[in-house]
């Protein structure tokens, strides 16, 4: 894929999302969790929208912009995520865990 069909395939998902209504947002594990109310389902999509709009974006080439002998290299951070991915099973964590360590990660990479 081309660079521009990349961030063509990117509009079309952003607009997309964009078009859907909160209950529509809520995926299938807020649901089987809605019966649950420490899990707080029912703000779950308002709170990923806050998320979406708020969160620190990432260039997704930031390793190629930092390259340096001494920086981590791909498959350096290939092979932590990988390791993450282990442990995250191992002690059967949350998949928000894992998805917050990679972007901590990543941002702190990045910078």
């Amino acid at each position: 894929m081309t660079q521009t069909k990349v961030e063509q395939v990117r509009c079309d998902f952003q607009s997309r999302l964009a078009k859907l209504n909160k209950t529509e947002l809520l995926t299938f594990t807020d649901k089987l969790d809605a019966h649950e109310p420490l899990s707080c389902a029912d703000y779950a999509a308002t709170v990923y929208e806050n998320m979406r709009a708020t969160e620190c974006l990432i260039d997704q080439h930031y390793l190629e912009k930092v390259q340096l002998p001494t920086e981590v290299k791909e498959t350096s951070r290939a092979f932590l995520i990988e390791w993450i991915i282990d442990v995250h099973r191992k002690f059967r964590l949350a998949s928000e865990t894992l998805y917050l360590t990679v972007h901590l990660i990543d941002r702190f990479l990045s910078l």
